[in-house]
């Protein structure tokens, strides 16, 4: 071949003194020679290393695309395999053709010929569905039974908890996107569950879902590094039972905009009837500091002058309630 063609997996792991000693031939290559580099964490190569070479980076693969080879392999070996597991697999690899590969060989070598989901439960672990819908509905209904209930399932399940969190991530981003009008296409999952999130999500808040799925992504993080993962996990879904509804800041200005209207006009019965209609009169006329009233002077549809008499003391306690 007029090409030697040296390929070095996991470069990353060279120490210091072997990129040392490739960067000599890197710098001046033979003619013959051609290397490829292959790494999964580009940041622990040197900088001089990268400099000398072009760089390719390769992304996760679509499931679209993973569910297409999936289906083209299953017809070759004429297996019988329903989409909701195919859905699973593809979605489990996590962007990794191989990963979803050697997932389907097990599930394969565990079921045979013809595949549930049940099967594909049971291999790759996975959560049903309706327990991520009792967890989601024990929240926006406080019921504190039902989440005991949930947590008792989840436990005895035998699953890390950081697969459970990060599953009720991914459910709770359904429910997001099943609130946006025409997204059933973004949705990855049958028609019945589809109907199922878009009924379920007219019951929710987008902006409450946006909270627990932040806390949901808080909880995957530290469930890696805490000494206690069950009962950080246990509490932390008391804690989002505790999540009282949000409320929009223009909300919350309306409001308190309607309450001091309603702190006005309820001082408005309290106003004396002392009212002159002297047309004359163009200025405040007279305030009484043994009685600490203030006259107010409020010009009608007409151009009179109405002269009332408030008790000022009575007006500043009112404010001030």
């Amino acid at each position: 071949a007029p090409y030697k063609i040296f390929i070095i997996d996991e470069v990353h792991m060279l120490t210091n003194q072997a990129f040392n000693a490739l960067l000599r031939t890197l710098e001046e290559p033979p003619l013959h020679g051609k290397f490829i580099l292959a790494t999964t964490d580009i940041h622990k190569v040197p900088s001089t290393i990268i400099s000398r070479c072009q760089r390719f980076d390769f992304n996760r693969i679509t499931e679209a695309i993973i569910r297409e080879k999936l289906k083209v392999i299953i017809k070759d070996e004429k297996i019988s395999v329903d989409d909701d597991s195919i859905n699973a697999i593809a979605r489990k690899s996590d962007g990794s053709m191989r990963d979803a590969l050697s997932l389907m060989d097990q599930v394969i070598a565990y079921a045979g010929d013809s595949i549930k989901i049940e099967d594909v439960s049971t291999i790759i672990g996975l959560i049903p569905l309706d327990v991520y819908f009792d967890y989601s509905n024990a929240i926006i209904e406080k019921n504190y039974s039902k989440m005991i209930s949930v947590l008792e399932t989840i436990k005895t399940t035998g699953l890390p908890l950081e697969d459970v969190a990060s599953g009720l991530s991914n459910h709770i981003r359904n429910l997001i996107i099943a609130s946006v009008e025409n997204s059933e296409n973004l949705l990855e999952l049958n028609d019945e569950h589809k109907k199922q999130y878009l009924s379920n999500t007219q019951n929710w808040n987008g902006k409450d879902l946006l909270r627990i799925v932040s806390i949901l992504n808080d909880l995957e993080y530290k469930l890696k590094k805490i000494s206690q993962p069950l009962i950080y996990f246990e509490m932390t879904s008391m804690k989002l039972m505790e999540m009282d509804s949000s409320v929009s800041i223009s909300d919350l200005l309306s409001n308190t905009s309607s309450n001091t209207s309603k702190k006005k006009s309820d001082i408005n019965p309290k106003i004396k009837n002392e009212v002159s209609t002297d047309d004359n009169a163009s200025n405040v006329s007279n305030v009484s500091s043994k009685n600490k009233n203030i006259i107010i002077e409020d010009k009608d549809k007409e151009g009179s002058i109405k002269e009332k008499k408030i008790e000022f003391d009575k007006i500043k306690n009112e404010w001030n309630n």
